[in-house]
């Protein structure tokens, strides 16, 4: 029952056809954007901070990814991984999290300008997103992209 338990979600989420294969994704790239983040105790001062996605080279149908996104007050959502390719339109991260007995699943896609991370039921800002983090639908200009100059660096945190 277990194995089940741990299937039906990446089931689920492969059933779904929310999106068309028109969409493609870029590899060996980097997105970002600065954003203002006041801190609760100086709201005052300005308080810039970036937030990133980075995506590697495909390497036997996997591709390693990783994302910082700031918060209200200083906290972030994180998450480092390795993603597939479905379809060649978006990325697909699924894990299960024994001690919270749930599986994140993330989708990255590209579409009308953006790079977009979904946490597609909400359930990865559980383990990757401090108190008052959420990923939700975060997207990043796709104006934003560079090319990596070296690969995602899965040990950086």
């Amino acid at each position: 029952m277990k194995k089940l338990h741990l299937l039906f979600p990446l089931f689920l989420f492969l059933s779904c056809n929310s999106f068309s294969s028109d969409h493609n994704i870029n590899l060996n790239v980097r997105y970002s954007q600065n954003l203002d983040v006041r801190l609760s105790e100086d709201l005052k001062t300005p308080n810039i901070v970036e937030d990133f996605l980075e995506i590697g080279q495909q390497r036997e149908g996997n591709v390693p990814f990783k994302f910082w996104l700031n918060q209200s007050n200083g906290h972030v959502c994180r998450i480092s991984g390795v993603s597939q390719i479905i379809d060649g339109s978006f990325l697909m991260y699924s894990k299960y999290m024994k001690h919270i007995e749930t599986t994140c699943i993330l989708k990255i896609y590209e579409t009308s300008g953006f790079v977009v991370i979904e946490d597609v039921d909400g359930e990865c800002r559980k383990n990757y997103c401090g108190a008052r983090g959420s990923i939700g639908k975060t997207s990043l200009p796709l104006s934003s992209k560079t090319v990596l100059s070296s690969p995602v660096d899965m040990n950086a945190w």
